[in-house]
């Protein structure tokens, strides 16, 4: 019976299968069924593959990633069809899954998007890659430089040899970088037929955080014995960056980013002494950007409540900053602040706090200058905290209450006359919510 269903119905059944929860299981039992699911089973079955090294996960876990890489290692046919590809490292001394991991990544030669991750959340140990030579690192970093590759993500692994970025970078539309460093020293990589003095701007999207970002920079600046390796980063189109520490004034990826259309920050370690982030951020954009940039989104997390009080835009709203994004259609804006133990006397400070003294209409104003904008969201969370002991259990979730209340009657809509404004006369769609959150 399934034999006589047209190909395009078999396909879609297939699809269907594959993702649902039992995907697997039911694409394996569809394969069984009759021999007209087969092809599109296997399409389907082995297009994402999920590889995790070494037994700290879970034994049952860990067997059946080692049954899944030796079936691909001596089953070409199958490697052949896998697209995606994640494999998560957990300790980088267990030698024994040197060998099924190895055979595995050289069995796969067709991967598009690929995730390599290390370590567990939380730990800044990295996979250390300079000064390895085993048959693990060598076929990881032969799959770093295949040339079907477009999607790399890098979690936690550090030593990575510059030439070996640079010659992914040549073919690659995304790069997803976390807590990486690299390296000049190492060889080429041996297979690879990409030059690495060509400048192919291929990149469209980087994600990063602030290390990962700094060590990009080597790639503008290569050591002198590496002069050859410098790349072009001018075709990005989105960046994101997640800010964890003070930056500096120099001005990098940023200066050359010339086509930039998404710009997305995440503050999420602010400093004290740095109150203008985002605005150092937004000044090293190449003016190029100015007029191409049709997105932002902004997410800060605040230490105390009280930040919301003088200046909870890091400079954001300064002329040289958003004024600048005349292109600019859609704004997102999330701020997160906490509400310590002690909450009564932050709570005094806030809520008494007059409307004039407020900076928020500073945002107002910057906004309403852009002629193209056409969506605005602001999303604030108040994070409040469950008291263990006293009478006044609800102590901590009340305070919240009254802020969220002060806000709704101070901030919005009294902060954002000409906003609202252009909203009631259907010209910007914006949305002010706030959000409280339990630690």
């Amino acid at each position: 019976m399934a034999s006589s269903l047209p190909p395009e119905i078999i396909e879609l059944i297939a699809k269907e299968a594959s993702r649902s929860r039992d995907g697997t299981q039911t694409l394996s039992t569809l394969s069984l069924v009759s021999k007209a699911f087969v092809a599109q089973c296997q399409q389907h079955l082995w297009r994402s593959v999920t590889l995790h090294s070494t037994i700290a996960i879970s034994n049952n876990m860990h067997r059946q990633s080692q049954a899944l890489a030796r079936e691909i290692a001596t089953s070409p046919n199958i490697g052949s069809r896998v697209a995606r590809l994640t494999c998560h490292i957990i300790s980088g001394s267990n030698i024994p899954d040197h060998d099924w991991l190895a055979g595995a990544f050289l069995s796969m030669p067709n991967v598009v998007e690929l995730t390599l991750k290390f370590g567990r959340k939380g730990r800044k140990r990295c996979l250390e890659f300079e000064g390895s030579r085993n048959a693990r690192y060598t076929a990881i970093l032969g799959a770093l430089t295949s040339s079907n590759l477009r999607h790399l993500s890098l979690r936690r692994v550090s030593g990575v040899p510059m030439r070996t970025l640079k010659q992914a970078l040549a073919h690659l539309e995304s790069l997803d970088l976390y807590m990486c460093s690299f390296t000049s020293k190492g060889p080429q990589v041996v297979g690879t037929s990409v030059a690495v003095n060509a400048e192919i701007s291929t990149l469209r999207k980087l994600t990063c955080d602030m290390e990962s970002y700094r060590q990009l920079h080597w790639l503008l600046h290569p050591p002198q014995e590496m002069e050859g390796l410098v790349f072009d980063f001018s075709g990005i189109q989105t960046f994101d960056l997640t800010v964890d520490g003070a930056i500096g004034s120099e001005h990098g990826i940023l200066d050359q980013a010339a086509h930039l259309r998404d710009f997305r920050l995440h503050i999420v370690k602010p400093s004290d002494y740095d109150d203008l982030i985002v605005y150092t951020l937004l000044h090293q954009l190449n003016p190029a950007s100015h007029t191409t940039i049709t997105g932002l989104w902004l997410s800060i997390q605040h230490p105390h409540i009280l930040t919301i009080l003088a200046e909870p835009f890091m400079g954001l709203c300064l002329e040289e900053a958003l004024p600048r994004l005349l292109s600019l259609r859609a704004f997102e804006l999330d701020m997160h602040f906490n509400i310590p133990v002690g909450v009564c006397s932050w709570e005094r400070s806030v809520l008494r706090q007059r409307p004039r003294d407020l900076a928020w209409v500073q945002i107002d104003k910057a906004l309403s200058g852009l002629l193209g904008l056409e969506r605005v969201r602001v999303r604030l969370y108040v994070k409040y905290m469950v008291e263990r002991q006293g009478q006044v259990k609800n102590r901590g979730r009340l305070t919240a209450e009254r802020i969220r209340e002060y806000i709704l009657d101070n901030i919005y809509p009294a902060q954002f006359p000409r906003l609202c404004s252009f909203r009631d006369e259907g010209k910007v769609d914006v949305e002010f919510t706030v959000a409280l959150v339990r630690s």
